[in-house]
């Protein structure tokens, strides 16, 4: 269902100052997924679906049991070499009450609403949105993230 993984610029920043510099960078206690209309770009940006008629963010916390290990499966440290990793369950929008247009990516933020986004992917196929249709989702293992 989506593509490569792409972190944004403000994700390579934290990533290089908790690696090679002085500033740490702690875990998220929260990701939100979102779906834009316009994909985004390594400096952010992208439309985002406006927030009416049952669209919001989708919360998919940090943990072992909603994301996949590098070797497969949900347990332990990422011990493979693929550099992927994938949605363990699914990620569940609501049912549109309107028309939220076509979703041609996803992304992960920072806060249910506004905040920063750490990175997105385009969905292949896009979604096209409208209301009365079935609440979209993201099936297990279809959200491929890689670090490449």
């Amino acid at each position: 269902m989506s593509s490569a993984f792409a972190f944004t610029n403000f994700t390579k920043n934290l990533l290089l100052d908790h690696l090679l510099r002085t500033a740490t960078w702690g875990k998220p206690g929260a990701l939100w997924w979102g779906l834009f209309t316009t994909a985004p770009d390594e400096t952010g940006g992208g439309v985002e679906v406006a927030i009416a008629g049952g669209y919001g963010r989708v919360q998919l916390n940090p943990l072992n049991a909603n994301y996949m290990a590098t070797q497969g499966g949900n347990s332990g440290a990422s011990t493979g070499t693929s550099g992927l990793s994938s949605n363990s369950v699914v990620i569940q929008f609501l049912a549109p009450s309107i028309n939220w247009g076509n979703a041609l990516a996803i992304g992960v933020f920072t806060a249910q609403t506004a905040g920063s986004l750490y990175g997105w992917a385009l969905l292949a196929p896009s979604l096209q949105i409208n209301a009365g249709d079935v609440a979209p989702a993201v099936p297990i293992g279809n959200l491929i993230l890689q670090v490449p």
